[in-house]
């Protein structure tokens, strides 16, 4: 469900609270998953930058220092 096509029913004295509490859980369990995600992905990233820089280094001091590895 979009957030821009949302609409919540009326009720007395404003919007219904059960639509807008259940909108509020989704949007907010959404929220959660996807920061879980990204959280996941950064770690990775992360790992892979540091294998990189790993290598980067051992190819430097065989290639441009010439020392033994």
């Amino acid at each position: 469900m979009s957030e821009r096509m949302i609409r919540f029913r009326k009720a007395l004295g404003g919007y219904n609270k059960e639509d807008v509490n259940d909108f509020i859980e989704e949007i907010s369990a959404r929220y959660n998953n996807a920061e879980n995600e990204y959280q996941k992905k950064i770690k990775e990233l992360q790992r892979t930058k540091e294998e990189l820089l790993e290598s980067l280094q051992l190819y430097y001091k065989v290639f441009f220092l010439g020392e033994d590895v």
